[in-house]
């Protein structure tokens, strides 16, 4: 069981994060509200999500998508659940399972996952 102390704790970490991240980025404070907005659930209850949560970042190179979840995830301390994945690396034959066996052992560990250079990514 959640306790309310523990949500509202959750809540106002995300509402810092909200605030934070407006200060490390110019111009784009109505995206980075619909970014915390669109995570509100998963971050205050993700032990009631049965489902993944998939979140779509677009844009033009060098806009701050890929450094807005990087500075989300350490202000939130999200850094030991996190799984950054490059998709258009050659490393090895290494799959995302394998990625997400190695930073998430347990299938039910509340984490992230950016799966970054996606344009990039070609299969056979």
């Amino acid at each position: 069981m959640i306790s309310k102390e523990v949500i509202k704790e959750r809540e106002k970490t995300l509402r810092d994060a909200n605030k934070y991240l407006k200060t490390q980025f110019v111009g784009i404070d109505s995206i980075i509200d619909q970014f915390t907005e669109s995570i509100k659930i998963w971050f205050l209850l993700p032990e009631v999500q049965s489902r993944p949560l998939i979140i779509n970042l677009w844009g033009i190179t060098g806009v701050g998508k890929t450094d807005l979840i990087r500075k989300f995830v350490k202000y939130t301390n999200f850094t030991d659940r996190f799984c950054e994945v490059q998709m258009d690396s050659k490393e090895g034959d290494a799959t995302i399972q394998d990625y997400l066996e190695t930073i998430f052992p347990d299938s039910n560990t509340h984490g992230l996952l950016l799966l970054d250079e996606f344009q990039r990514f070609r299969t056979i």
